[in-house]
């Protein structure tokens, strides 16, 4: 007598394959989500401070110089509109005018390591002067404009 089973349904190794294939899949996609957000901040933060050096030289144009800029509030309250007081990753951005009233200095406060050194190198290039001071999670980008 031969009696032939035939399997119904999938068989446990099938479905640990899909599960391992899923599961591949689900942590790249999570990878390259983290890659595209910290970009995406990062862009944030390049528009944010683009956004102030415009907002300064049109104070600049209407009273002649940056002296009275005490803080980024002067430039919000004066109605210069697409700057915030928060950077891309909550944290505080400062706005001063020098001494001489000559130029502002923007500081972004509590950036990621690696994002601060994203900025450094975007805005290297440039007639400016950035720096990265401080550790992980208290990392400070400041900029000067002469």
């Amino acid at each position: 007598m031969n009696l032939k089973l035939k399997q119904i349904g999938i068989g446990l190794l099938e479905l640990m394959l899909s599960l391992a294939i899923i599961a591949i899949l689900l942590v790249m996609a999570t990878r390259y989500y983290q890659v595209a957000s910290f970009s995406e901040k990062v862009n944030q933060d390049i528009n944010l401070i683009g956004n102030i050096e415009a907002a300064a030289n049109r104070w600049k144009a209407i009273y002649g110089d940056y002296k009275k800029i005490t803080s980024i509030q002067d430039l919000i309250d004066q109605g210069m509109q697409d700057i915030s007081a928060y950077n891309a990753w909550a944290g505080t951005v400062d706005v001063v005018s020098n001494t001489e009233g000559s130029g502002i200095e923007i500081t972004l406060n509590n950036i990621p390591y690696k994002a601060c050194n994203n900025l450094l190198d975007k805005f290297l290039t440039q007639n400016l002067i950035p720096t990265c001071s401080g550790f992980s999670g208290t990392v400070t980008f400041t900029m000067k404009y002469n």
